[in-house]
């Protein structure tokens, strides 16, 4: 069930409920997480990329709207394998996360902490603001009227129990007690079977409590939805011009970890766009040289077999003409050759300038584009100009209504940010998710366990 609005029926779900947030707020930090303490000159950590903090901020807002009575945010943070260890804790990022939410992060952040998911405590802190053992109380918790969001009580990193990872039904029921509404907003966390994702809405569901996708988890689920079943179906495959219209773009360095995505998706697109260090595989298969250019020789046969994959279903499979070369990662620049004049001591790094404009010519045609990973080496601004080119050319047509475009993968969004930062992406695809490995198992046809539990009912899809 998708969160409904404020006129609805089912807004009276909500109204003067403790909801229970699945956010993910794994973010990536500028230095490596370290013990922090009270007589430590170290400043707190800082996060690099706020792109998992902000997603939710709709879903909060909307919450207060429908007049939650507090939100518990819950999430976890790095891998302390299922043992206290602080500096995987999340308190620290609290102001950030307050700052980030339109909170004033002084001088206590504005949001609430619970150390651990005990019930009584949360009442304790929501109604009386009392300080217990389990409890760090930072404000009295009251509605956030300046900036529209209801009372908030950030949980601790949930993997600090192990519990959460093993899906134990003790730590579930646990976390079920804690609210009355469940609302899952991440998909990036739904692929996996823990207590937070599918142990506790199980429990929620059987004592008949609400639960949601929240809004952005309820946006990159349409988004996917639509660039894949809706024109995958029985129905649609009648002629090949069903399919003619959508194409799948796939980069990065390995073959391996989208092996099955691309085997899926194949039968369903017309165009499949190769480029990074995957496209030097796919190029050795078809006997160019690649130099010393990063390859999986061990997946040669794979490649392929995508090959006469993408044969069988009449699908065009587009290679770079042109590549960069240099001697290394690290070269400060590169040269466009064609692909039949690499040297043996060269190293593909990116797409040439040729390809990336014939790749953006093939999308032209298209209504619907995925993209997993970039170009080249982007990293490097040396070698980005390829994947520079061809966000630039799907945001474009992204924001003229032409195409519907989903970008994912922590790589992707990485490129993206680059892309936006050189000022060659102005605008915004249709969907950008953070999930990576949820992201490829949704696209290799695979159930989400933490998706499906909320289909359970029948009342996720609403």
């Amino acid at each position: 069930m998708f969160l409904p609005d404020s006129a609805s029926p089912r807004a009276a779900l909500i109204r003067d409920k403790i909801v229970f947030l699945r956010a993910d707020l794994n973010v990536p930090l500028l230095t490596t997480p370290t013990v922090a303490s009270e007589t430590s000159d170290n400043p707190p950590p800082q996060i690099s990329d706020s792109t998992r903090v902000e997603q939710i901020l709709p879903t909060l807002q909307r919450l207060r709207q429908l007049g939650a009575r507090a939100v518990v945010i819950a999430s976890h943070f790095g891998r302390p394998k299922g043992q206290f260890r602080p500096e995987y804790s999340l308190m620290p990022l609290v102001p950030q996360f307050a700052a980030l939410w339109g909170i004033d992060p002084q001088p206590c952040a504005g949001i609430d902490v619970l150390a651990s998911p005990d019930r009584a405590a949360l009442d304790a802190l929501l109604e009386r603001g009392n300080s217990t053992d389990s409890v760090k109380v930072s404000r009295q918790a009251t509605p956030d009227h300046a900036t529209g969001l209801p009372p908030l009580v950030l949980l601790e990193n949930l993997r600090f129990d192990a519990g959460e990872e093993a899906n134990a039904p003790p730590f579930a029921a646990q976390l079920a007690n804690l609210a009355e509404v469940y609302v899952n907003d991440a998909l990036s966390v739904s692929h996996r079977a823990h207590a937070s994702t599918v142990g506790m809405v199980t429990e929620m569901i059987r004592w008949d409590k609400p639960v949601f996708a929240g809004l952005a988890l309820e946006g990159e689920l349409r988004a996917l939805k639509q660039a894949t079943t809706e024109h995958s179906s029985p129905a649609s495959h009648a002629s090949h011009a069903s399919h003619a219209s959508h194409a799948l773009v796939v980069g990065g360095s390995k073959l391996s970890t989208k092996l099955g995505v691309i085997a899926n998706l194949v039968p369903t697109v017309a165009h499949l766009i190769i480029g990074g260090g995957m496209a030097n595989l796919f190029l050795h298969a078809r006997g160019k040289p690649i130099g010393k250019s990063l390859c999986e020789h061990a997946m040669l046969d794979e490649a392929r077999s995508i090959l006469t994959l993408a044969e069988k279903h009449r699908v065009t499979v587009h290679l770079p003409s042109d590549v960069v070369i240099a001697s290394s990662f690290s070269a400060s620049s590169g040269r466009v050759v064609a692909v039949e004049d690499v040297g043996d001591e060269d190293m593909i790094l990116d797409i040439g300038t040729d390809s990336a404009a014939a790749f953006g010519d093939v999308l032209k045609a298209c209504q619907t584009v995925l993209i997993n990973g970039p170009m080249g080496a982007f990293e490097n601004p040396a070698f980005a100009e390829g994947t520079r080119t061809l966000l630039a050319a799907v945001g474009r047509q992204t924001k003229d209504g032409t195409l519907l475009s989903i970008a994912g993968g922590g790589d992707t969004l990485a490129a993206l940010k680059d892309a936006r930062a050189a000022g060659a992406l102005t605008s915004n695809l249709t969907c950008e998710t953070s999930a990576g490995g949820a992201f490829l198992e949704y696209l290799e046809g695979k159930t989400l366990p933490g998706v499906a539990v909320l289909d359970s009912t029948g009342r996720a899809a609403e």
